[in-house]
């Protein structure tokens, strides 16, 4: 009888259970009491302990974190720039020039290191993905050692496709029929990015055996194809979640829950990919579809969310055309695959339409993250319709509406993104009414400046101050000139800036060859709080400031040079008397900042800091005479 019970919930269930999977390492005790109670209220206490159990299961760790000891790997996933290794129950990272040799077998020195996580409030963690993918150590040797060549068809595809000549034909085929993302190629929607089209050559299988087959016949034959892909790209979450579904077509269980036992056994073989586009996409297809009224709207609304979560952003062609696009992409892979074997074709023309096609798609995304202060504001604006006949076409609506406007994110901030050894310092104001940056970071850091921009609705900066002309300072300028169209852009010592709200107030004049010595130093006041920011100011640009403006104060100081002994000297701390320091460094820094010599300073005269290196972004929100610090490894306080 429980059982049946349990049947009857098994939608439910799965939602607890990977409700639990979220929570399950940082509250194991305290997640599983809660799940246990919640379906013990719904159910009964034997259902119940059926869920508990399967909590249990995810208790068991499928991976090995522990250092490598092995030395042959074989390599099982490949991308543009690096590739993933397997032996065992070990799994590593290793980075290569072009795509690997899949399947093969290499020799690697025992030359392993953890992976590092970027920490921030938005945007990409590699190391992240990484674990959920079962890697946590990185091969840190130059170069590795082919022992064995593999004779897999997947690798002789990937032999067919390195014999291509033209670059375009050659970066398209390994995106489609590898997924090997080239990051100047074909950048498109979550989609195309997400190996959604293996599913659609399910869906283009399925449609030609329509004409062929009857039902019950094709239903075992798309399970057979389903297996031969498996069998030829490995256990890939799409190939795996379409067989599944396959299996229960078979089954005369209701839709609500063929739903609960797909989700469940995905949450438990592909415990770590949840988060994913790949697990996120279809679960929202399949909840929308059971939906007996504004099917379309409710799916237009999860599936905007999840966008917004896990990209920053929302594609709205991809939203529109999910099942028309899933085909589309489907019938590129089979166009992939024509590329391959029929080499003697021009197939160019049409590849290249396709990259300015999806370039154009991307210029229509709607930027914005919901995961922002103004959260509590939107949920209590939707459930004051929730009875409501339009309910979903009003929550779609207010989705849209939120974040276009910026209310999300509605206060005003001085966030100090972590961009590693750099520095990049937003500066909002309430409801998007003015967009300030002063620096960019490193050219290699501009995803994660992209989306702490994009996850707060900018579209447009008003003002972009770049304090000297160091990479780590202005390695971005122009990309984000380019996406971001600053009204203003400063790099030179102009005295008194405004923008739209805000004054800034240039307190260096100093014009040396030494770029250091003559940056930007930057004082402004928001909501009630002084804000210095130093750029890479040396001490004989801080001796200077200190005697200019002997009355000069300041709530927070943005150290200078992130934190290096040349800067931060006695004089400037004395005088601007800052309640908190913040420091913008880089993990793996051979420079070592913050220097002993600064830290030493700051601790002498009881001044508190934050370092990027350890606390990821760091946020100051301000809410009228509230002001509130937030860093993106849960650290809260008062101002």
């Amino acid at each position: 009888m429980s059982l049946k019970v349990f049947r009857q919930n098994i939608l439910l269930a799965a939602l607890l259970l990977g409700a639990y999977l979220f929570m399950h390492r940082t509250f194991p005790l305290a997640a599983a009491a809660a799940v246990f109670y919640v379906f013990a209220s719904r159910t009964d206490l034997k259902s119940a302990a059926v869920l508990l159990v399967l909590c249990m299961t995810l208790l068991v760790e499928p991976y090995r974190t522990d250092m490598p000891e092995c030395d042959t790997f074989r390599i099982y996933e490949i991308h543009q720039n690096y590739a993933l290794a397997i032996n065992g129950r070990h799994r590593i990272m290793l980075y290569t020039n072009g795509p690997a040799e899949i399947d093969s077998r290499v020799r690697l020195k025992p030359d392993f290191e953890p992976i590092r996580h970027h920490k921030s409030f938005f945007g990409f963690d590699f190391a992240s993905y990484l674990e959920r993918k079962g890697v946590f150590f990185q091969y840190t040797g130059d170069e590795y050692e082919l022992i064995e060549d593999a004779h897999t068809p997947v690798r002789w595809l990937q032999k067919k496709a390195d014999t291509i000549e033209d670059p375009l034909v050659r970066a398209f085929v390994y995106k489609v029929l590898f997924n090997c993302t080239d990051d100047s190629f074909l950048q498109g929607g979550f989609l195309l990015n997400g190996g959604f089209s293996l599913a659609g050559v399910m869906l283009v299988v399925e449609a030609l055996l329509k004409y062929i087959m009857h039902e019950q016949n094709r239903k075992k034959a798309m399970i057979l194809i389903n297996l031969l892909l498996i069998g030829f790209y490995g256990f890939q979450i799409i190939l795996v979640s379409s067989l599944i579904r396959r299996i229960l077509r078979l089954s005369k269980l209701s839709a609500a829950e063929k739903c609960g036992f797909w989700a469940i056994a995905m949450i438990l073989v592909f415990r770590d990919q949840i988060r994913s586009a790949a697990f996120l996409i279809p679960l929202c297809f399949s909840i929308s579809s059971l939906s007996r009224k504004d099917r379309i709207w409710t799916r237009y609304t999860l599936l905007c969310a999840v966008q917004s979560i896990l990209f920053q952003r929302i594609n709205p062609f991809d939203t529109l055309f999910y099942p028309f696009l899933v085909h589309i992409y489907g019938i590129l892979w089979f166009y992939g695959l024509f590329c391959l074997l029929m080499p003697v074709i021009r197939w160019d023309p049409f590849i290249l339409f396709l990259s300015r096609f999806s370039l154009i798609t991307e210029k229509l995304c709607i930027p914005g993250s919901l995961i922002g202060a103004g959260l509590p504001f939107f949920i209590i604006w939707i459930i004051s319709f929730y009875r409501h006949e339009h309910f979903a076409k009003i929550t779609f609506c207010s989705l849209i509406i939120f974040l276009l406007g910026g209310f999300f994110h509605p206060f005003a901030e001085v966030s100090f993104v972590n961009v590693g050894q750099g520095d990049c310092i937003l500066i909002k104001g309430p409801f998007l009414l003015d967009q300030v940056l002063i620096d960019t970071g490193k050219a290699s850091q501009y995803a994660h400046v992209q989306a702490a921009l994009q996850a707060r609705g900018i579209r447009r900066l008003d003002t972009l101050f770049i304090t000297h002309m160091d990479s780590d300072h202005c390695g971005n300028m122009e990309q984000i000139i380019r996406d971001f169209r600053p009204g203003n852009v400063i790099d030179t010592h102009q005295g008194t800036s405004c923008s739209k709200l805000y004054q800034f107030h240039d307190l260096n004049n100093l014009e040396t060859e030494d770029k250091n010595q003559s940056s930007l130093v930057l004082a402004f006041r928001l909501n009630g709080l002084d804000f210095v920011m130093c750029g890479d100011a040396d001490m004989t640009s801080e001796e200077r400031i200190a005697n200019r403006y002997p009355g000069l104060r300041c709530d927070v100081l943005k150290l200078t040079h992130h934190g290096s002994k040349t800067g931060s000297c006695d004089r400037f701390l004395d005088v601007l008397q800052p309640q908190l320091g913040i420091i913008s460094s880089g993990a793996y820094s051979i420079y070592h900042h913050p220097s002993p010599e600064t830290v030493q300073r700051l601790l002498k005269r009881h001044i508190p800091y934050l370092d990027t290196k350890e606390h990821g972004d760091i946020s100051i929100l301000m809410i009228g005479p509230l002001r509130l610090l937030i860093t993106s490894d849960w650290f809260v306080d008062l101002l």
